[in-house]
């Protein structure tokens, strides 16, 4: 896909600092409430969703020059791929928020 020089650089940089900051505060919550593992789901969110950014950055770095026979269905799986894994980690952050709130009402 053709972009800015800097554009992909910038967006991998942007979505590590808030990745990292997400983690530091996922991990500061979780010190904080040690018995409460509704959080592990959190960490299985972050982590899938990591999967599914870093596709995507695969999918925006393919040049349609790239000598490949089929770009365009190695397009689709990645775009799909990062799809469902996108969709897994929202099953995972649900769950958490789930358990969350459940924790809350007892």
């Amino acid at each position: 896909m053709d972009l800015e020089v800097e554009t992909l650089k910038l967006l991998n940089w942007g979505f590590h600092i808030v990745y990292i900051l997400s983690v530091g505060v996922l991990i500061r919550l979780w010190l904080k409430d040690y018995k409460n593992k509704a959080y592990m789901w959190f960490y299985a969110q972050l982590f899938i969703l990591y999967l599914s950014v870093q596709r995507f950055f695969k999918f925006m770095k393919l040049q349609p020059e790239t000598p490949h026979i089929m770009i365009s269905e190695e397009n689709s799986l990645l775009l799909g791929t990062a799809g469902l894994y996108w969709g897994i980690s929202m099953c995972f952050m649900i769950i958490g928020v789930w358990y969350l709130s459940k924790k809350d009402k007892s």
